[in-house]
């Protein structure tokens, strides 16, 4: 995809979200989609999964609802899910955002379900890979163009600070202290490489009701 079309992509995007946000792109509300033992994927984008409801801030083709997962998980009622699965999701919560969703995402899940969280950059990875010069995507070695990606997200003119970037660094510990500060029991926490990243420098967490 080149520039031009990149831009007309993203503010089609962007143009379609100021137009339906108050209307809502789809005529479903979330108390409709929701039933007893649902499972929900947060910030979806164009990723829809097949049996979840695919929840999202932007009114994209993969989003069966379009919702704030950080203010408006009210709308949810309590213990109806058995899982919710966030991707590159978490880590675009502001500090002061993360503790009040992860209390919504404990209350929402039934006793044993999951809370799956994938491609939260790790620190201390990241450090590690920048201090051995590991091989990086971008360029012959992981350099500090590399540690930015990572810690504050893809740097490209144009992406919507207020969506796209990250808001939060973290590292195992701060995430684990994160979960169990609000309930949560770890059952996993794993590096695990990124798409088509070179280092397994974003962990995936499985932390359970």
């Amino acid at each position: 995809m080149n520039k031009l079309d990149k831009f007309f992509k993203q503010t089609f995007r962007r143009m379609t979200w100021l137009f339906y946000r108050k209307e809502r792109l789809f005529r479903n509300t979330i108390k409709e989609l929701v039933t007893d033992n649902c499972k929900l994927h947060i910030g979806c984008g164009l990723k829809k999964l097949q049996g979840y409801i695919n929840i999202d801030i932007v009114p994209l083709e993969g989003c069966d609802v379009v919702m704030d997962a950080t203010n408006e998980m009210p709308a949810i009622p309590s213990n109806v899910a058995v899982e919710i699965r966030m991707e590159n999701v978490f880590e675009h919560f502001y500090r002061h955002q993360q503790d009040k969703a992860l209390k919504e995402y404990y209350r929402i899940l039934k006793t044993g379900g999951k809370l799956v969280i994938k491609g939260l950059p790790n620190l201390d990875a990241i450090i590690q890979a920048y201090l051995n010069k590991e091989k990086g995507l971008v360029g012959p070695e992981f350099d500090l163009f590399n540690v930015y990606r990572f810690t504050h997200g893809e740097p490209e003119q144009g992406n919507n600070p207020v969506h796209q970037l990250h808001k939060d660094i973290f590292t195992k510990t701060s995430v684990q202290e994160l979960l169990k500060n609000t309930g949560f029991r770890i059952e996993s926490i794993e590096n695990e490489q990124y798409s088509h990243e070179e280092n397994p420098l974003c962990l995936t967490v499985i932390a359970v009701k």
